[in-house]
């Protein structure tokens, strides 16, 4: 299969969002969800063989899978936990290159009570895609793909994301859960957990910026990144460097303890070692802030 560069958006968008794309959301024993263009959309899993350059997830609640495999075509697969009629399973639409995914049925009156559903989309692997956009009403995002920009979001669930090849932009937040990222290279990065722990491991990267309120942080980095900025309300903060690591790190803590097992040159704040080129900046109001050999 030849590779071709596909844009791929993928968005399990919340209820203010959804107003903004066209649909409207409540919950209670009757939902309201809308969306345009109900009538050519087409109920249960199905194989898309079209040149789909960009994918649309609407999806209101549940976990949402994004794998690779080996394959031409695009599969939509979905579980639920009873047997549900047509108007509760996913729908889908090819309008020209791009295919939407939405939860179900448009509807302003429909039953969604004690309703657990989860979606699998499979993916072509060698396809180059422009940009990810995932966003999570309630329910776990877990992606595995090749893209160029990454804009990933939940409200409440965890977020793994695993990417190679080069990227441009990767952004990852969630309100409420945890997020674990493996990545190769990527010019910039910025992640950020309201409440909930943050794992990074990245060989190359140019621009980093963490932030968590409440939770623990480790990132370990094969290669230090050229601008960093880390920081974290409540909890402690691990930072793993190459051995020959070339960095000035300004590391600040108002309440914990800052330890480190490089030779550092102690300069005001700044924290040296080798040149001092890559520029890094750890702060945590409360918390430990360890600095570590990879």
């Amino acid at each position: 299969m030849k590779k071709f560069r596909g844009l791929v958006c993928v968005a399990a968008i919340a209820a203010t969002m959804c107003c903004m794309n066209g649909c409207t959301i409540s919950f209670g024993a009757k939902t309201n969800y809308s969306y345009k263009s109900a009538d050519k959309y087409v109920a249960g899993d199905r194989e898309i063989s079209d040149k789909i350059e960009t994918i649309e997830v609407d999806y209101l609640s549940g976990d949402v899978k994004i794998v690779q495999a080996d394959t031409d075509s695009i599969s939509i697969k979905e579980k639920a936990n009873k047997s549900i009629k047509d108007d509760l399973k996913v729908h889908t639409w090819v309008e020209g290159s791009t295919l939407h995914v939405r939860y179900c049925d448009s509807s302003r009156k429909i039953n969604l009570t004690n309703l657990d559903k989860k979606l699998e989309i499979t993916i072509p692997e060698d396809v180059q895609y422009e940009k990810l956009i995932v966003d999570m009403a309630s329910g776990n995002v877990d992606a595995d793909c090749d893209a160029k920009d990454y804009d990933l979001s939940a409200a409440s669930g965890d977020i793994v994301l695993k990417q190679s090849g080069k990227s441009d932009e990767i952004k990852i937040d969630t309100a409420s859960g945890g997020i674990a990222v493996t990545m190769e290279e990527a010019d910039k990065v910025d992640v950020s957990a309201a409440s909930g722990d943050i794992l990074v491991n990245a060989d190359k990267v140019n621009d980093f910026k963490a932030n968590t309120a409440s939770g623990t942080n480790e990132y370990h980095f094969e290669n230090v990144p050229e601008k960093s900025n880390i920081s974290s309300a409540s909890g402690d903060v691990k930072v793993f460097l190459p051995e020959d690591a070339d960095v000035a790190a300004f590391i600040d803590t108002a309440s914990g303890d800052i330890s480190y097992d490089f030779a550092f040159e102690k300069k005001g704040d700044d924290y040296i070692c080798g040149k001092g080129s890559n520029k890094m900046k750890v702060d945590t109001a409360s918390g430990d802030v360890k600095i570590k050999k990879n």
